[in-house]
């Protein structure tokens, strides 16, 4: 299984983007499991010329903006990190929806995941939260896991993520599996 998390902006412009700009990854053999492997890749912002709010907060857009790499490279490069693997989960529905929506914006396919997961909704499920989005953050201090990185950079909220897996159950995982959109 592949745990993914991005960082976009969503701009202060007509361009109705959530432009990319972090994908960071990890694999794991299942839940609760160890990493195997993490990818990260920064990308270089093309489309939006002014930061919205949440992306002025990003505490490694420095990196982006000094990124020489576009979405298109950073999707293959990411894709080539996955190989065969096609079973995706993350930390709510909203990293689904932007990657396919820069794929369209950038005339790519759009990945074919096989199982797309929404580990927030597994984790609010078994704490008895299912209709309460749990921010990643709470999660981790519900879990008691020690915070050694910041948050709010995509690698670091994969691989925290991943740790918080060991909280889902399978039943969760699949307790609402997201529509391959």
């Amino acid at each position: 299984m592949i745990i993914f998390d991005l960082e976009w902006n969503r701009g202060d412009d007509t361009k109705s983007l959530d432009e990319i700009l972090q994908i960071g990854a990890v694999k794991i053999e299942g839940l609760g499991r160890p990493v195997l492997d993490s990818f990260n890749i920064y990308i270089r912002p093309r489309v939006h010329k002014v930061f919205g709010p949440g992306a002025k907060n990003l505490p490694d857009l420095q990196k982006s903006i000094d990124s020489d790499v576009d979405f298109p490279q950073g999707l293959s490069k990411f894709l080539a990190w996955c190989g065969k693997e096609r079973e995706f989960g993350a930390w709510g529905s909203e990293g689904f929806k932007a990657l396919k929506q820069n794929c369209e914006y950038w005339k790519l396919p759009v990945p074919a995941f096989q199982k797309k997961y929404n580990l927030q909704q597994a984790f609010g499920h078994v704490i008895g939260e299912d209709s309460r989005q749990v921010a990643l953050q709470s999660a981790i201090e519900t879990c008691r896991i020690p915070i050694q990185d910041t948050f709010h950079n995509a690698l670091h909220d994969a691989t925290y993520t991943a740790a918080i897996s060991a909280w889902i159950t399978e039943e969760s995982l699949t307790y609402r599996l997201l529509k391959n959109e």
